[in-house]
């Protein structure tokens, strides 16, 4: 098991994340329980859906080193989730079954998700990318990453960690 902490852009906000592989099963678990005034969407049903970064939604980003495509996992508390391969940095976005949900559950202002990962062993290094947007109460969106530039960008792989697939 991996742990990190993504720090919020402009903001002293923190978000812990912890990561774990078994076979090709990727348990991945987000904690933003010290964080006041988050819209928090009920969970409904697993549903594969578009646009969860447009509210509450956390991500990962995960492509082999020194290449410039990856996928991206999208995960909503709501039960909502989607994967896209990009050819490159925010380029050729395709849906893609690089990933796929198989559970969510939600305590509090934790999300913790089984994804089947069948590429996990492809690979003895990952750069790793993991991210968050929070809806406030006020409609206004936060933005949480392990490290931030000028501006909030997910994709940038500069901002991304080396990982071997044996920590995970």
């Amino acid at each position: 098991m991996m742990e990190f902490t993504l720090c919020q852009f402009d903001g002293d906000g923190h978000i812990k994340v912890a990561l774990q592989l078994a076979g090709s099963t990727l348990v991945a678990r987000y904690e933003a329980d010290t964080i006041e005034g988050v819209i928090w969407p009920a969970f409904t049903t697993l549903h594969r859906a578009d646009g969860l970064w447009q509210s509450t939604c956390f991500e990962i980003f995960l492509g082999q080193p020194d290449t410039p495509s990856y996928l991206e996992l999208n995960l909503s508390p709501d039960g909502g989730w989607n994967c896209y391969k990009f050819d490159d940095v925010r380029t050729g976005m395709t849906t893609s079954d690089g990933f796929e949900v198989t559970d969510i559950e939600t305590r509090g202002e934790l999300i913790e998700a089984r994804v089947r990962w069948p590429g996990a062993t492809t690979s003895e290094s990952w750069s790793l990318g993991l991210s968050a947007v929070i809806e406030m109460a006020d409609s206004n969106l936060q933005y949480y990453a392990l490290s931030h530039g000028d501006k909030p960008d997910f994709h940038d792989p500069s901002r991304h960690v080396l990982v071997r697939t044996n920590d995970l």
